[in-house]
């Protein structure tokens, strides 16, 4: 018979709980108060108790543990929100076997099963989280900083929804100002013609920008406040660098734009442009824009 002793801050009535059903019976827990629970632990199911404690350890406390950290940075995240991320996330971990550190979740497991078995058996106090903390420090702090990548790119996605929704918005309550409108995507630039090849180009919107007291124009926003406001009845897109990050200018005007927006299909001007782009300079400054035949 061992004498062991487990505390923890963290999910403690679950750990109280599962051992009370491994041991048979709750009498076996000779002391329960508190965070601090003890229990004489026969030789034969010295092997259960520690896989109650793992068992515990790597679903209800780190589950309980990636919300509670969670909520500290990332308050505009909703309880219901990150309790659903959270059990996403793990159950990823775990079937996809991902590495934390040098072994998977899964690997990690079976080595503190084991070791809590020893610390069992040595009749040792088991602190859970002193133990997290020290023996647990690697693969507990790759699963929580990959966590919070996830909840800033939810809380981006989230952002970027609600922004298409306010562009969709305005567009509605715009008229149509022009029948065709092409958009150029470069690298480092956006640029509009109409369908003859012509830059478009809006002075107000320009001299607004310009006075603003943003430090930086970008074109894409000057570009997108132009199609806001001349609402095109069609739209084709030239994607000159379809690598760009998520999510690029062209993905956002077609969420916007919809139906009205088309892609082109490797058209003449595109592979003419691919490599001359217009160069970065003044809004004043006029382009070096061929003129394109579009019929």
């Amino acid at each position: 018979m061992y004498a062991f002793e487990l505390r923890s801050r963290h999910a403690f009535d679950t750990f109280a709980e599962r051992l009370g059903v491994v041991m048979g019976k709750v009498d076996a827990l000779v002391d329960l108060t508190g965070d601090r629970l003890v229990l004489q632990v026969p030789k034969e199911a010295v092997n259960q108790v520690a896989a109650g404690i793992t068992s515990v350890l790597f679903r209800e406390w780190l589950y309980d543990n990636l919300i509670r950290r969670a909520r500290k940075s990332h308050e505009h995240v909703s309880r219901d929100e990150l309790e659903y991320l959270s059990l996403v996330y793990l159950h990823e971990i775990r079937t996809e076997q991902t590495p934390l550190g040098d072994k998977t979740l899964e690997q990690w497991e079976e080595a503190v099963r084991e070791e809590i078995a020893s610390l069992v058996r040595a009749g040792t106090t088991l602190s859970i989280d002193g133990f997290t903390r020290f023996r647990l420090r690697e693969p507990v702090s790759v699963l929580f900083d990959r966590f919070a990548d996830r909840l800033r790119r939810f809380e981006l996605d989230r952002e970027y929804e609600e922004s298409v929704a306010m562009l969709r918005f305005m567009l509605d309550e715009q008229p149509s100002i022009m029948q065709e409108v092409h958009v150029f995507c470069g690298r480092d630039r956006v640029w509009l013609t109409d369908e003859h090849g012509q830059l478009v180009r809006d002075e107000q919107i320009v001299q607004a920008a310009i006075e603003s007291e943003t430090d930086e124009i970008d074109s894409e926003d000057l570009a997108m406040s132009i199609l806001i406001t001349r609402s095109p009845c069609r739209i084709v897109l030239h994607d000159l660098h379809p690598d760009a990050s998520w999510p690029s200018f062209v993905e956002t005007v077609r969420r916007v734009f919809a139906e009205r927006a088309r892609m082109c299909e490797r058209c003449d001007a595109c592979e003419r442009l691919r490599g001359s782009q217009p160069p970065m300079g003044s809004l004043e400054e006029d382009f070096d824009f061929p003129s394109i035949d579009w019929t």
